[in-house]
């Protein structure tokens, strides 16, 4: 059976006394710490409960550990601060991490801040809430990569029990601000989706080793290509040094120096050659340039492939390479749940979200007959757009089996030779227009005089959507902030209405509502409970990923039916389900997924 807390959820559930707050130390060895490196162990733990009398105090291991494991069942929920970190450790030692509920103080602040950057570091975050601060000397000592091990053992327990007391302490008084400013909801959906992450973590995903290999030659072989390109069109520059590459942008093309948002000439420290400042050559200034010559366009269609091929094999081919030959040929990111202001999942370390579609063929199952699942939700912010709109055009568009979003939208922009155009032709024009065709929900408004006539109709088909656009510009002018439908808080200081009628910051007014629905809520219940349901039923198929709107597994062969039906449960109907019991919301739109298994992740 599912868990009480998905099949009767209730976020009230945070404001009981019968919880347990815990705190690890564990060795730090290697590049990837924490329980996700083998060659980590635990050193001490500290725990505190009201209904236990002051600390318990465990020194060693998993196995020392693994005899409070009925303490944590027997608890409503477990307060740690990122709580992702001692998940990990409790299910190597032992505990099953989906049958108890836990509750992460760096999530709560996160959740309280909406979309404002704050530290969210334990002795950040303790301070706000009156905790003195954590002696300096363990985290110095840490970053000079000196491990935990070699710390007295008195100073380790001291610093265990110190983040138990401040996790306490933020966790009661912040469960009441949650309450008070009715997070506790959006609190709960984004605590019940830790566990998951934390697993998908330790899974890893599985590379095919010749297939890496291949790509990483052919890609370099491309890159050395594009610098012998760069090199003979710049005249041999040293494209390392920003001040010849500056000196060849600025004064021999004669590109305008881009400004910011507030006119101001993107420049760094004045320098013998530009005493003004060197202008930026970094990748954020190359993006600004306005091409006007031929020269122009072509050194920014060199730069931008060199950029992206850079890209390609630091952040990717090179640690695949890397990780075939060290690793067995497991690959390992950071799934974020505090980082992007929209709150939705990133990765890092590397991205493994957002990627090179053809690199993600390199992930394949890592053991024989079994399948990749990609489960991918059907065109969902554009349909979590029609839903807040309540639109009935797009609701009517969503239901006609005919109709095709991005077809219309490669109609307009490319007219007739889109018309015209069969087979691969065809196909490849509607690729193109893909990147614009939802545009207009986020409030793009600039691009050539096709591109801003699709815009426009869209707007002008999609009405509801448009009046929705001025209901959140109207509040978050007046107020500065928006209430989301989940209750979640954004900020918008900046918003205003420029001299020339343009209002600054709307693109993230109408961008945050959406994507937040979508991506942070809907999306993430429905992987909890596909991953719930997948341990209920004891099955061998495993998550190794969450993409924004997808989720991704290994499948066992003899599990290829019910995987599907699964799928189709938790991300379509436990989700509507959900959402009323826990947001009291009503969802009649649309709620489809595409469920697909293959040999590789990708198309």
């Amino acid at each position: 059976m599912l868990p009480t807390f998905l099949t009767n959820p209730d976020p009230d559930i945070f404001l009981s006394d019968n919880y347990l707050v815990l705190d690890f130390e564990n060795t730090i060895r290697g590049e990837m710490a924490g329980a996700r490196n083998a060659a980590n162990e635990l050193l001490f733990t500290c725990m505190k409960s009201p209904l236990l009398h002051g600390h318990t105090e465990v020194e060693g291991g998993e196995l020392e550990v693994s005899r409070y494991l009925d303490v944590f069942y027997d608890m409503d929920f477990i307060v740690c601060h990122n709580s992702k970190y001692e998940i990990q450790w409790l299910h190597r030692a032992g505990l099953d991490t989906s049958k108890v509920l836990f509750y992460c103080t760096q999530i709560g602040e996160f959740v309280l801040a909406g979309n404002r950057k704050i530290p969210l570091d334990l002795n950040h975050t303790g301070t706000r809430y009156g905790c003195p601060p954590k002696e300096n000397y363990v985290d110095m000592m840490m970053g000079l990569g000196e491990c935990p091990s070699h710390y007295p053992q008195s100073l380790l327990a001291d610093r265990c029990r110190q983040d138990v007391d401040t996790t306490h302490t933020v966790f009661k008084k912040q469960r009441v601000r949650l309450k008070e400013a009715g997070l506790l909801p959006v609190m709960f959906t984004r605590c019940i989706f830790t566990p998951v992450i934390a697993d998908m973590e330790m899974n890893g995903m599985f590379l095919d080793e010749e297939a890496v290999y291949q790509v990483h030659k052919e890609k370099t072989h491309e890159y050395q290509a594009i610098m012998q390109e760069l090199d003979s069109f710049t005249g041999g520059i040293n494209m390392a040094s920003p001040t010849q590459v500056a000196k060849f942008i600025y004064e021999t093309l004669k590109f305008p120096i881009p400004r910011d948002r507030n006119g101001k000439e993107l420049r760094g420290k004045p320098t013998k050659q530009f005493p003004d400042g060197l202008p930026k050559t970094n990748e954020d200034a190359i993006n600004l340039l306005k091409p006007k010559t031929a020269k122009h366009k072509r050194f920014l269609d060199l730069k931008q492939r060199e950029s992206k091929l850079r890209k390609t094999i630091t952040s990717y081919t090179t640690k695949f390479v890397r990780a075939c030959e060290e690793a067995g040929c497991m690959v390992y990111g950071n799934l974020n749940q505090t980082v992007v202001g929209t709150h939705r999942l990133s990765s890092s370390n590397p991205n493994l979200q957002n990627f090179d579609r053809k690199l993600k063929r390199l992930i394949v199952p890592r053991r024989p007959g079994w399948s990749i699942r990609q489960n991918d939700y059907d065109q969902l912010e554009f349909r979590v757009a029609g839903f807040l709109a309540q639109d009935q055009t797009l609701l009517a568009n969503v239901l006609d089996p005919n109709f095709d979003a991005h077809a219309e939208s490669a109609s307009v922009i490319f007219g007739d030779e889109f018309d015209d155009a069969e087979g691969e032709s065809r196909k490849e024009l509607r690729t193109a227009a893909k990147s614009h065709t939802f545009k207009p929900l986020y409030g793009g408004q600039s691009g050539t005089p096709a591109e801003r006539a699709y815009y426009e109709k869209f707007l002008d088909t999609y009405q509801g959507v448009a009046a929705w656009h001025e209901k959140l510009l109207d509040e978050a002018l007046e107020t500065k902030k928006m209430r989301t439908i989940t209750g979640l808080i954004f900020y918008f200081p900046r918003v205003h209405f420029t001299d020339s009628g343009y209002v600054e910051d709307q693109t993230n007014v109408k961008n945050y509502p959406v994507q937040m629905f979508a991506t942070a809520d809907i999306a993430p219940i429905g992987v909890t409970f596909l991953w719930h349901r997948m341990k209920d039923m004891k099955l061998k198929s495993f998550l190794i990923n969450e993409v924004h709107d997808s989720a991704i597994a290994e499948e066992h062969p003899d599990e290829h039916d019910i995987m599907e039906q699964l799928s189709h449960q938790a991300m379509e109907d436990d989700v509507i389900t959900y959402l009323k019991q826990v947001y009291n919301i009503d969802y009649n739109f649309p709620l489809t997924v595409e469920s697909v298994a293959k040999p590789y992740w990708g198309g």
